[in-house]
């Protein structure tokens, strides 16, 4: 079952009713009757639907927001009556981060909408790859215990495996012009985040070094405190900056 309203499961069969067809949303539309376990992007959680909604309500409400792929409204397989919820997929992801920004009324009923999160995604919080949270999503990363002697370079050679780096800073004592034994480094993508705290381990020039997400100061998720927590710290590169919810000190 469905328990948290925004995860999609192998075990809810799509079942329509008799006198009503799923709209065809191309090739792409689902031929077997169940929705995948795996993550999807754009794909939204529909919930509080009435029991007379169907697929063409959904799509007449939600296809001037975006290109939709598919829809279903899930149904009872004995009655064929709806269940109260159902998916939306649209082919841009931004698209459905918006829809689940708003608030929706369709025939004259609220509805909600949340991103669809498969089941194992929801238990291990982050997925196998792919659904990382809104909120959760950085492209900057706070990299600590850096040796005396690495440099922007070292930061630049070692991460970009990860992905196409945008920039990269070791940040320096202001009267020494040493090594504060940190820095950041900011990816083009919040993916290639996501791959480098995969790994658990990481050295540059021999030295094992701490990486952790790097939040724009204000927007740290629970969690994440004045001393560091989780994660974010502050680019202080003239003394003071935006990011992170404390400064590594």
């Amino acid at each position: 079952r469905c328990e948290s309203g925004i995860m999609s499961s192998a075990d809810e069969t799509r079942q329509e009713a008799p006198q009503h067809e799923a709209p065809q949303m191309g090739p792409s539309a689902p031929s077997t009757g169940r929705h995948d376990t795996t993550f999807t992007p754009g794909k939204v959680f529909i919930g509080g639907l009435g029991p007379e909604m169907v697929e063409e309500d959904l799509k007449a409400y939600f296809e001037p927001m975006g290109t939709i792929t598919d829809i279903v409204v899930m149904k009872d397989k004995m009655t064929g009556n709806g269940r109260g919820f159902g998916f939306v997929t649209f082919a841009d992801s931004a698209v459905a981060d918006s829809v689940v920004a708003a608030r929706h009324e369709i025939k004259g009923r609220s509805v909600e909408a949340k991103l669809a999160v498969p089941r194992d995604a929801e238990a291990s919080g982050s997925g196998s790859r792919g659904f990382v949270e809104p909120h959760l999503r950085v492209t900057k990363i706070f990299v600590g215990g850096l040796p005396s002697t690495a440099e922007e370079a070292d930061l630049q050679e070692y991460f970009r495996e990860f992905g196409p780096i945008t920039e990269t800073l070791v940040m320096v004592d202001g009267a020494t012009k040493k090594s504060r034994g940190f820095g950041f480094v900011t990816f083009e993508k919040f993916q290639s985040v996501e791959d480098v705290l995969r790994r658990r381990d990481h050295s540059i020039k021999g030295k094992n070094v701490e990486v952790k997400k790097a939040f724009p100061k204000g927007q740290e998720p629970p969690g994440v405190g004045r001393n560091g927590g989780r994660g974010g710290y502050m680019d202080s590169r003239g003394g003071g900056g935006p990011w992170g919810g404390g400064m590594d000190r």
